[in-house]
């Protein structure tokens, strides 16, 4: 072998004693961490530095309410403009509702309903000037911009069906008592058909006294009251615009006794 051959195959071995060496030290450091994880198993001790969680920001409609106002409130100006004039969408479409349609007042979130079309939270920031207060056995919630609220129901889970209920027995209530009609689980039954109580009237005649819809049919009939008069009439859609109206005919008709 020439000066050239012993030199470059002296390099070569060097070379491969050195990838051999590096290869068992790579060996030898991948079973120390095996052996380190299994002994942090078995001990419970983390061989790495464990991640601490940032915190979650506070949610801004979170409350904290006290036991005793829990419950589902209408304003008070409400209550006496449908009890005066047995209008629901009179009432709420008053210059005088400046309020929240509803509060549902849980024991750590405020719900309430723009026009019964757009469902919202109450914020904290909001609610935090909220007064509570007890009138007499009455439950009252004043608002930041003086609306007082009056508790009607204690049952938060099904707040639309409690207050469906509450403004149909003022409104027809006469006919209730003389069981002409009947709220039957939430639902008026009238003449053996079930209705469900529509309060939004967005699409609707804006001066009906009470909306009410047949699921099963799909028709809808708008009241009015006259007197002592109940005329249901069928709403039919307006080729003009997207809203209905009330057509002529007449589905059902009462007179009180």
């Amino acid at each position: 072998m020439d000066a050239f051959g012993a030199m470059y195959g002296g390099k070569y071995m060097k070379r491969t004693i050195l990838v051999c060496l590096c290869l068992l030290l790579l060996l030898s450091c991948t079973q120390k961490q095996d052996v380190a994880k299994k002994n942090s198993a078995v001990s419970g001790i983390p061989t790495d530095t464990p991640k601490v969680k940032a915190p979650n920001p506070p949610d801004e409609y979170d409350v904290e309410i006290q036991d005793q106002y829990l419950g589902v409130y209408l304003p008070v100006d409400y209550i006496e403009n449908i009890s005066e004039n047995r209008n629901h969408s009179m009432a709420m479409h008053s210059a005088n509702a400046t309020y929240h349609n509803f509060l549902n007042v849980t024991k750590n979130r405020i719900y309430s309903d723009l026009k019964w079309h757009d469902g919202y939270a109450i914020k904290k920031e909001e609610n935090d000037l909220f007064q509570y207060s007890l009138d007499g056995q009455d439950c009252i919630i004043t608002d930041t911009k003086g609306n007082k609220y009056k508790r009607i129901s204690l049952d938060t889970e099904h707040a639309y069906q409690v207050i469906d209920d509450y403004i149909s027995k003022i409104i027809i209530g006469p006919l209730i008592d003389q069981d002409k009609i009947r709220i039957v689980n939430n639902k008026i039954e009238i003449a053996g058909t079930f209705y469900e109580v529509i309060l939004d009237d967005m699409f609707f005649p804006k001066d009906d006294n009470l909306l009410l819809y047949d699921r099963d049919n799909k028709i809808m009939l708008g009241l009015k009251i006259s007197g002592k008069s109940y005329v249901f009439y069928k709403i039919v859609a307006n080729n003009d615009d997207m809203e209905s109206v009330n057509s002529d005919e007449i589905i059902y008709q009462f007179n009180e006794d």
